[in-house]
């Protein structure tokens, strides 16, 4: 499978250049950079009829899996989500609005789509609000709490932060429903809570399915039948892109309820 390397500002070109010429497409996060670019891309797709996959690994690791398996719900859920990101220097590209977008965007994408995928259902709402480097844009602020509700009414949060401790590791997921709380410790231990006990899970290494990710588009070039359903791909970009636009405004945003409609609505907090 040919693979290149190139910088955010080039995948949503690359990725609709590559489904117009009849390809199967792997891109690797963040998909696009501006709600024109994700609209262009979800209509090449769509045209196109070839398999779009975004290198959202996390949902494929088997652990966030058991702990999806273990937490499902008839109902809605609560989950957390914190990310200790570690600094870069202010001169870093992903900081650059063109060619970077930001760490929101860069990376930030990866745990909307987690807790999508634990929920179950797509993105309704999204408020941002953090802060940074004052000499960067408020774009590109790297110390940032997001609340996430879903259109099941399940909810979520992500801490994304730079500041702290480099000994923190990077990773920890909380999830509650019903009479059961499971907690994931970096990919390499998952506590498992129920009404009359608990389960440990421990892997000798972390695992974040990688490989699992690239296994499930083989599969489905070969089954025509994309390992992560186009809507929920569009949903967690438009999702991400939300919380810029929420950091900008000091609002909260609802998500239109189509990938074509308006991007959002902006409401008062």
């Amino acid at each position: 499978m040919p693979t290149s390397t190139s910088r955010h500002s080039t995948h949503a070109e690359l990725a609709i250049q590559a489904l117009e010429a009849g390809k199967h497409v792997f891109c690797e996060k963040p998909l696009v950079l501006n709600r024109d670019e994700l609209d262009a891309v979800i209509s090449a797709a769509d045209h196109a009829g070839r398999i779009l996959a975004v290198g959202f690994n996390r949902r494929f690791s088997p652990m966030l899996r058991e702990l999806r398996d273990f937490i499902a719900a008839d109902g809605s859920l609560a989950a957390s989500y914190r990310v200790s990101a570690g600094r870069l220097s202010a001169d870093h590209w992903t900081h650059d609005l063109d060619e970077g977008g930001g760490r929101l965007l860069g990376e930030g994408c990866h745990f909307v789509d987690s807790l999508a995928f634990l929920a179950g259902a797509p993105v309704a709402r999204v408020y941002a609000a953090g802060y940074g480097a004052p000499e960067l844009p408020v774009q590109a602020r790297d110390n940032v709490a997001i609340e996430l509700t879903f259109a099941n009414g399940s909810i979520g949060t992500i801490l994304y932060v730079s500041a702290g401790s480099a000994r923190v590791p990077k990773e920890r997921v909380e999830a509650y429903a019903s009479d059961r709380t499971a907690i994931l410790d970096d990919y390499r231990a998952l506590e498992l809570f129920g009404k009359t006990g608990k389960r440990e899970v421990r892997e000798k290494r972390q695992e974040k399915g990688h490989q699992q990710e690239v296994d499930a588009f083989l599969r489905a070039v070969e089954r025509g039948e994309p390992s992560i359903p186009l809507e929920e791909v569009a949903n967690v970009s438009l999702a991400t892109l939300a919380t810029i636009e929420s950091l900008q405004t000091a609002r909260p945003i609802h998500l239109a309820g189509g990938t074509h409609g308006p991007a959002s609505q902006r409401q008062s907090p």
